[in-house]
């Protein structure tokens, strides 16, 4: 979302395809083919989540350069298995498994890992752009910067300015209502117990190592988390206040424009007062003897 903001803020088109029939209850796989050849050929960029494999072999007409944000396979994991339950209502309800344990599949038919498998070889063969969560987490900026360079283009200025301010990832409490979860990188590795992390690293550990995170907590790079969820709190701080300041200044807009509507209309109507009054003075001068 961070890049698609940048983006259209910067004059350019983007389009999370797959979400957006997602909403409409439409598989990936059923996305008919003349959508994605209108949202490649329209876009500068498309969203395919989990799926871009398969919606790009739907197309082959075009050049598909892939961006591939990774995260750790075992904090997705421990994500879904926490928050699976909110999905329920979703246009396309996943099909869970309520008695799965941490370490197994968590929804009928998963194909997590294959998708891993899937995206990262596409990504790798296509010689696209890789880029960690927990990487983008420490240093937005450089992620947009290194995307925009990626791809081509110069963001606007004031564009990068505000998509900046809306990379806060790290939440204090979670907000599950709106699927706005904690957020925080390496939570497998520095919360769980020994023998949950092993059970996890059983199942996920080739696609662990093969995108580049370790296995253990003791190989982790050094993170100021207390650092980054301040920064955090700042920024939504920040775009909460400019929100308010924004609703205040429209309501005086509006309190302006009642002014002006009411001065013209008063301006309307003494001009209709004095004319009333020249008239009554030409009659009672026409009616003196």
């Amino acid at each position: 979302m961070l890049v698609e903001g940048l983006l259209k803020r910067s004059g350019y088109n983007a389009d999370d395809v797959v979400a957006r029939f997602h909403r409409q209850a439409i598989q990936p796989q059923d996305i008919p083919v003349e959508e994605l050849h209108s949202a490649f050929q329209n876009n500068l960029m498309v969203g395919c989540f989990r799926w871009g494999v398969r919606v790009v072999e739907k197309i082959d007409d075009f050049d598909i350069v892939p961006i591939l944000v990774t995260r750790d396979p075992r904090d997705c994991q421990l994500s879904w298995f926490h928050a699976r339950h909110l999905h329920r209502n979703d246009p396309l309800p996943p099909q869970m498994v309520e008695s799965a344990e941490l370490s197994k599949p968590l929804t009928v038919g998963d194909t997590f890992l294959s998708d891993i498998a899937e995206l990262h070889a596409f990504a790798t063969e296509k010689n696209g752009l890789i880029i960690k969560y927990e990487d983008i987490l420490q240093d937005p900026i450089a992620f947009l910067l290194q995307v925009a360079e990626y791809i081509g283009i110069r963001p606007d200025r004031a564009a990068l300015d505000l998509t900046i301010m809306e990379a806060n990832f790290l939440q204090l409490v979670s907000d599950e209502e709106n699927h706005n979860r904690r957020g925080r990188p390496y939570e497998a590795l520095n919360s769980l117990s020994p023998e949950e992390l092993a059970e996890l690293n059983e199942v996920f550990g080739e696609a662990v190592t093969a995108l580049g995170y370790p296995l253990t907590a003791d190989d982790l790079p050094t993170l100021d988390l207390a650092a980054l969820q301040a920064r955090d709190v700042y920024k939504r701080f920040a775009i909460r206040l400019a929100e308010e300041n924004s609703y205040r200044i429209s309501e005086i807009q509006h309190h302006q424009r009642v002014i002006n509507e009411l001065q013209t209309e008063n301006g309307y109507r003494i001009e209709e007062i004095r004319r009333i009054n020249e008239t009554l003075m030409r009659m009672r001068a026409a009616l003196s003897p």
